[in-house]
């Protein structure tokens, strides 16, 4: 059986996967939601002053994967809430990939 045609696996390896894009992707969704006042609370204020320098940077740091594997749930809200299916799409692969 080759290789070359299976989906990359975390619990063998992150070669393939890249879980600084993933945490970037979500991210961005989850910033594109929370600036507009109206869907924002305090939790997510909050949230915003915790994402690391390197996401404006765009730079690979373990702060990102941290940060949204450690917000999972809070996300996963956030976009079921504001029927964000791109969002949950790029969550749901950050998680099952990274976390």
């Amino acid at each position: 059986m080759s290789s070359t045609n299976q989906q990359p696996d975390r619990y063998v390896s992150f070669e393939g996967i890249d879980c600084y894009q993933n945490a970037y992707n979500v991210l961005e969704r989850v910033l594109n939601i929370v600036q507009d006042s109206n869907k924002s609370n305090k939790f997510w204020e909050i949230f915003v002053q915790k994402i690391p320098e390197a996401y404006y940077n765009k730079t690979h740091t373990e702060e990102l994967i941290y940060l949204v594997c450690s917000h999972i749930y809070y996300i996963e809200e956030l976009f079921e809430n504001n029927h964000d299916s791109v969002g949950l799409e790029m969550l749901k692969k950050a998680e099952f990939e990274c976390c």
